[in-house]
């Protein structure tokens, strides 16, 4: 057993967890009695917040949730349809985070998905907070970050990321000059994924907003990140060809702005997949 400063109490486990076969007996494997975070932080929450920021910790939580299917303890029946909280099954302490021990705080060994009033009622120990009643599942259903795929065209102004998307066959084009909105665009690109339907996400790059509301609700494994590898001289050719007003007037700006935008992407951790579009 590994000496953490959990060892004085009994070390939760996935594997343990997952040979219990009800959500009944998986959470009383897991229920404890207290707050969530007064007995393990208090004013030293700020600690936990860092580290749950962290982009190694974001890793390893997209992880679990393709492990778990996304579904409460992972009974494959109770799919999460709100936020998906990973639970450590053995709460973190202010001493775990000062040591830094992440082979510890990130092992998928004592990492579950959990919903919110789940991981409330584990916390609390109250069964009375669980949510009892799920959506049945029918034989071809699957969790919503299972379903369609979705695949992010992004590039500088110009580069021809809508003609590019236009052509995909079998996707729906979810593109923010038709929408205007961020919030909307994600929105709409959720609701055709989650009703089976592919998406070719138009964004120049995406923002954090972006990228922490399609990662919740996209199973990684079917995002690709396209960007196309369209030379700023090319894009400066097809902005001018395409003629619209607002580009024209603002046409320094736009290209100062796509300097930007490759300075970005250059530092970004994404997997491209670069695509040529001249328009």
């Amino acid at each position: 057993m590994k000496n953490t400063s959990t060892t004085s109490k009994s070390i939760r486990t996935y594997s343990e967890l997952v040979a219990l076969p009800t959500f009944n007996e998986r959470f009383a494997y897991l229920k404890l009695t207290g707050q969530v975070g007064k007995d393990t932080f208090g004013l030293d929450r700020y600690l936990n917040q860092v580290f749950y920021r962290s982009p190694a910790w974001k890793r390893v939580r997209d992880q679990i949730i393709v492990r778990d299917n996304g579904c409460d303890l992972g009974i494959e029946d109770c799919p999460i349809t709100g936020k998906i909280i990973i639970h450590h099954m053995n709460p973190l302490t202010v001493k775990d985070i000062l040591k830094n021990d992440m082979e510890y705080m990130m092992n998928p060994e004592y990492l579950i998905c959990v919903s919110h009033s789940t991981h409330n009622a584990i916390h609390y120990g109250d069964e009375k907070q669980l949510l009892q009643d799920y959506t049945p599942r029918t034989p071809n259903d699957t969790t919503p970050w299972r379903r369609g795929q979705l695949y992010l065209i992004c590039g500088l102004i110009g580069s021809g990321k809508t003609t590019y998307a236009r052509q995909m066959t079998g996707f729906e084009l979810v593109d923010y000059d038709y929408i205007g909105s961020k919030v909307k665009q994600v929105k709409l690109a959720l609701d055709l994924i989650n009703s089976g339907k592919n998406v070719a996400y138009v964004t120049c790059l995406p923002t954090k907003y972006e990228t922490s509301h399609l990662l919740s609700g996209v199973n990684p494994e079917n995002i690709t990140y396209i960007w196309m590898n369209t030379p700023e001289s090319q894009c400066r050719v097809n902005i001018i060809n395409r003629g619209r007003q607002r580009d024209i007037k603002n046409l320094e700006k736009i290209l100062s702005s796509n300097r930007e935008l490759m300075t970005r992407k250059n530092t970004s951790d994404m997997a491209w997949k670069y695509e040529n579009q001249n328009i």
